[in-house]
């Protein structure tokens, strides 16, 4: 018998711990694309952040206006909210969680789904508030 659960549970266990281990942060939902943009702002990513604008355009100081709000040593991370979602298009307000405290945005992020993924909704005219560290 117990040959017989040995036999079935380690396959089991086995694909508990490769599903788990390979589900990183996507942008398949809003929530993630945020995340996700946090994460590579965090690494210093920026090709990766480029590829999450709808535009694919970043300037300096755009990146900047970024590592400013999420790069800082003080920012731990982040906590999410979608306000609304519909019609391919996403209203995701954003928390800053630092060492001092939460800091909750005042203004929220618009996001689009294109091409499969969610995107921060910029056509390179002015970078959204919600990216900015007086947003907080």
């Amino acid at each position: 018998m117990k040959k017989r659960f040995m036999f079935i549970a380690i396959p089991i266990i086995f694909v508990l711990i490769l599903v788990i281990g390979c589900s990183g942060t996507s942008a398949k939902t809003p929530e993630g694309a945020v995340q996700l943009l946090f994460k590579n702002v965090k690494a210093g990513k920026i090709s990766a952040v480029k590829s999450q604008i709808t535009s694919g355009y970043l300037d300096s100081s755009d990146a900047n206006n970024l590592r400013d709000c999420f790069g800082s040593d003080d920012v731990t991370g982040i906590q999410t909210e979608v306000l609304e979602e519909k019609n391919h298009r996403a209203l995701v307000l954003i928390t800053l969680v630092t060492k001092s405290g939460n800091k909750k945005g005042e203004k929220p992020l618009l996001l689009v789904f294109q091409d499969g993924s969610w995107k921060i909704d910029y056509s390179g005219v002015s970078w959204p508030t919600a990216l900015r560290s007086w947003n907080y």
